[in-house]
């Protein structure tokens, strides 16, 4: 079911760029309405980071919360859903941050916040990433990236929709575990 999910998503992807017609990220620098190639991986890198990182926050306390084995986040860096929302913000829309927190499975709960105890699977590696499809819709450009799975010498590929916000780009969907469709229109 995953593959067939998966597949399909990647054919629609790549339906949409071929009837676009629009031009490709070039390689140099930031034109008007465009993004290089190499600044979509520096921001998949950056977006990775942060979503592995705070797995990686895990503590040792325990609890269950609707039959699932969860682990504290460390509060002194994750103090609140607010705390944790705004170090997502500087690289993700708010629709990208609430697909990533119900992804983590994070959990706020008498004040603390908790996350699965189980550890995550194959982690990326976006610093390898490339980008082998690309559109751009005016403030908005659909790519899609073949992204090494950890040391398994697997690839995966990724769809990822990013719009600008004000002079930055942000990413505006979950690019980190499945390849997902991407709307017409994006997010905030």
């Amino acid at each position: 079911m995953r593959f067939f999910t998966r597949y399909h998503a990647i054919i629609a992807l790549l339906a949409t760029i071929a009837a676009c017609k629009e031009p490709s990220l070039g390689q140099e620098g930031v034109e008007e309405g465009k993004i290089p190639q190499d600044a979509v991986v520096e921001i998949l890198t950056e977006g990775g980071k942060l979503y592995w990182g705070i797995s990686a926050m895990r503590g040792t306390e325990t609890t269950t919360l609707n039959g699932v084995q969860m682990a504290l986040l460390d509060p002194s860096k994750i103090p609140s859903m607010k705390a944790l929302r705004q170090q997502l913000s500087g690289v993700f829309t708010n629709h990208a941050m609430d697909s990533l927190i119900v992804d983590l499975g994070i959990k706020e709960s008498a004040g603390k916040l908790w996350i699965p105890a189980a550890d995550p699977g194959d982690v990326s590696v976006y610093e390898d990433a490339d980008v082998t499809q690309s559109v751009e819709r005016g403030d908005t450009v659909l790519v899609t990236v073949d992204v090494p799975l950890g040391d398994s010498g697997q690839s995966d590929l990724r769809g990822v929709r990013l719009v600008r916000v004000g002079n930055d780009w942000r990413i505006d969907n979950n690019p980190f575990t499945d390849v997902e469709t991407t709307d017409d229109e994006p997010s905030d």
